[in-house]
Order: structure tokens, then sequence, then C-alpha cells
């Protein structure tokens, strides 16, 4: 299977509400440990964080200047209804406890730009030689519901996955999933979205 259809895979289960799976041998909500929590809030505070979001950051402005398809072990999407990147981390040195920091320090941005939780889980899913785990935070807009006035979508819906093979960090996906019917407004620029959650002088 090609990476693009692997990605439009990946884009299409953001449509669903139900991140259950008929192979799957586990499906939980998340929950860290103390310890877990621990180690995020050093992450927070540490060199490492500012490092991977300007990697991030100095890769999107490089992608959007450029005519190249794709950055350094990064990919970023550009569809009608879909914005987003995927970090793949097989192909750069990393810590999987870092990884996962990343992952909930990317919901945190998004919970304060007016956002709400909508599901944070994990699946379990057996393959022929090795046990895929996913792990996802999946976040919309607060909505305020006013007669005869379009609905306000933000960036659109958020969905951010970290796939594991076995216990190795493989791909760290973040999509935002707008909508482009008369029932909505316009989304906000995406550009306004990658700003804000790569600032690196956030605490």
């Amino acid at each position: 299977m090609g990476l693009w259809n692997i990605i439009m895979g990946w884009l299409r289960s953001d449509e669903q509400a139900d991140f259950a799976c008929p192979n799957a041998i586990s499906h939980q909500l998340i929950v860290r440990s103390q310890e877990e929590k621990r180690l995020y809030e050093e992450w927070k505070n540490s060199p490492c964080k500012e490092k991977v979001l300007s990697y991030i950051s100095n890769n999107y402005k490089t992608w959007l200047t450029t005519s190249c398809d794709q950055c350094d072990a990064i990919d970023f999407l550009k569809l009608p209804s879909y914005r987003g990147f995927i970090i793949h981390f097989m192909d750069i040195e990393h810590d999987c406890n870092e990884v996962t920091c990343l992952f909930d320090y990317l919901k945190e941005r998004v919970l304060e730009l007016g956002y709400k939780s909508y599901v944070s889980d994990e699946k379990l899913v057996p393959k022929s030689r090795w046990m895929e785990r996913t792990e996802r935070h999946y976040l919309k807009p607060l909505v305020s519901l006013k007669k005869n006035e379009k609905i306000e979508q933000r960036f659109g819906n958020i969905n951010i996955e970290l796939r594991f093979r076995d216990d190795e960090a493989l791909h760290l996906k973040f999509t935002a999933a707008t909508f482009h019917n008369c029932q909505f407004k316009n989304a906000e620029e995406f550009d306004e979205l990658m700003n804000y959650i790569t600032k690196t002088e956030v605490n």
C-alpha cells in the first residue's frame, strides 16, 4: 500500500467518532499515571520541547515556501477539507516518552483555543508480527448555536493520533477537518493554528 493510500485511510478515520475496531483486543480511555504526568510537566519546561516545536515549525515554513512535497521526516497535508502533518519517527532519533509528551501537549494547546475534548482513547490491534497500538485525542470547537446564524467551526475538528509498533513510535498525525457547506462559517486559517501550537516560548 502506498503512502498516499495510508494517509487517505487515516484521514477517513477522522470522520468516525467511534474508534472501535473489530480486530482490537483492547479499546479503552487514556489514563496517564502520576509518573507520566510528572514527566510531562518536566518535558514542558525542557529544551526538548523547544527543539521539537521548532522542528515542526521550521519544516512547515520550508514546505510553504518551496516546491518540495516532503520535508525532513515530516509530511504536510493540504486537501480541500483537511490540513495537517504526519511525523515519521522511524526516520529520526526519538524517545518514546518525549513523543507521548508531544502528543499530549498538542492536545493541551488546542484546548487553550476554546476546544473541548471529545474523547482520548487507545486501541490495541494484533498484526501478524507485532502489536499495533494507537492513541488518539479527538477535539471539537465549542459551539454556540444562535438562530439564523451559521455555526462557528474555528479550525475544524482536530484529530491527533500516535501510532506504535509494539513499543516503538511510528507516526504522529495531526489533522484539522473542516466543513464546507451553508451551515458553517468559513474555517480560520490553518497557518494560525500551526503558529499557535508551535510557539516555543510557551511553558
